[in-house]
């Protein structure tokens, strides 16, 4: 079974849990607050359906494009819960609104993903005294 994360969205964050028949879906507003929901969010879902972290064999993410620091949240999250869990983690880059989760699926995995940035960062100096 995987847990995947999308983060990328600027309102909402989505969780999923993908098994071989089965697709289960937690989406919630967050567009202030996912960073300090997210944790509890990820424990209730799991509760919910009744599946404890050891039965989970891989974690999902998008890794973008989306909103710069909610993309790095979702894919700090997914890293940590590979580590911690020592399960592979698949980064999956958003296509338009939807995610292939079949290639998610398929995907082999490794330890850690990176975030993918569709453009350079806009980053400006600060102003003069």
């Amino acid at each position: 079974m995987m847990l995947f994360l999308d983060t990328s969205d600027h309102e909402r964050t989505s969780l999923y849990l993908l098994g071989k028949d089965a697709l289960k879906a937690h989406i919630w507003k967050s567009k202030f607050d996912q960073a300090e929901k997210l944790h509890t969010e990820i424990e209730k879902f799991l509760k919910k359906y009744k599946i404890a972290l050891d039965k989970i064999e891989k974690i999902g993410v998008v890794v973008g494009p989306g909103h710069f620091s909610r993309v790095r949240t979702g894919v700090v999250v997914a890293n940590t819960l590979g580590y911690v869990l020592n399960i592979p983690v698949v980064g999956v880059k958003k296509l338009g609104t939807g995610i292939n989760f079949s290639a998610a699926l398929k995907q082999k995995g490794q330890k850690t993903v990176d975030v993918y940035y569709d453009r350079e960062p806009n980053i400006t100096k600060p102003k003069k005294k």
